[in-house]
């Protein structure tokens, strides 16, 4: 595979058209300056190829003291980007050194099914939509969890484009967390939408624990058409949490269901996530191209809780 992504090494001062667009971040312009106590998370300068769709990882330790996230706000250039999260991994530091960046458009090359959210975001492309762990509520980060930066970018022009991605955290000493939090992540891999046909999936994912959901979104792409979640018993729904028909601005900044305090899950719950898609493309279109997922921050929760059908 020809890589499409790599480190800039032309001027970012040249204009012509035959060196990359500059379009990365200022501090203090295209986003806030941090706080003396936020941790913050710096993607490295990347240049990508035009008409490319390309996910970028970056592998690195956190090395401070336990500390609570309060939040997590990511940005990255408005046009291009997709997303900018920060991933859990298990992978160890002899394989994948503190700064090794690498093309993981491909889920062979680091599956996702060995990476777990540790927070999600609650803003992007230099916009803030509001939603933030309550007072006293964080989420865990260990001293000496490895994890993953991911950049997505998705360059629609003509022209290479030069970036970086940012993520700011608020921290709570970990002696002054009431409650702890963590992602819930509902995903679905195994699927294909044809060529100019509509295609619809549904799968079903039980959780244990009783959990209570603070905020929820729906995720998909540029093809997605309609996206629900239900809360079903015997195989009957029995509640909606989320409905929504998609729209393609979406796919960066999906509705959010903001439950406040939280919205309380009885133990052994089932939730049902059903996506419709129409492909008017004239290839067949799979993961990661397009996605059908169901995001919340959930508490009590010390660690991810992943569902992957």
């Amino acid at each position: 595979m020809i890589l499409l992504l790599a480190f800039a090494c032309s001027s970012p001062s040249d204009d012509s058209a035959s060196s990359p667009l500059d379009l990365r971040l200022v501090e203090g312009e295209d986003y806030p300056a941090p706080g003396g106590s936020d941790l913050v998370f710096r993607g490295p300068d990347l240049v990508i190829e035009p008409y490319t769709d390309m996910m970028y990882c970056t592998m690195e330790t956190y090395t401070g003291e336990d500390i609570g996230l309060n939040d997590f706000n990511s940005y990255q250039d408005a046009t291009f980007g997709h997303h900018f999260i920060l991933l859990g991994s298990s992978t160890s530091a002899i394989d994948y050194p503190d700064g090794t960046g690498f093309d993981c458009t491909s889920t062979e090359d680091l599956s996702m099914d060995s990476l777990e959210p540790i927070m999600l975001p609650t803003g992007g492309n230099q916009e803030v939509v509001g939603i933030a762990l309550p007072p006293g509520t964080a989420t865990k980060l260990r001293s000496g969890q490895r994890y993953v930066m991911q950049s997505h970018y998705v360059n629609t022009g003509d022209r290479q484009i030069l970036v970086n991605d940012v993520a700011v955290s608020a921290t709570i000493p970990v002696d002054e967390v009431e409650v702890w939090a963590a992602p819930v992540v509902m995903n679905h891999q195994e699927f294909e939408i044809p060529a100019g046909e509509e295609a619809t999936i549904s799968f079903d994912c039980l959780f244990e624990p009783q959990y209570n959901f603070l905020y929820l979104a729906g995720h998909m792409h540029e093809w997605g058409k309609h996206i629900t979640l239900e809360r079903v018993v015997d195989d009957v729904v029995v509640e909606t949490l989320y409905d929504t028909e998609w729209d393609a601005s979406y796919r960066d900044l999906p509705p959010l269901v903001d439950y406040g305090a939280g919205y309380a899950l009885p133990e052994f719950t089932t939730l049902r996530t059903t996506c419709t898609w129409f492909n008017d493309t004239d290839e067949t279109l799979a993961f990661p191209a397009e996605m059908c997922d169901h995001v919340a921050m959930a508490w009590p929760a010390l660690t991810s809780d992943i569902c992957t059908d």
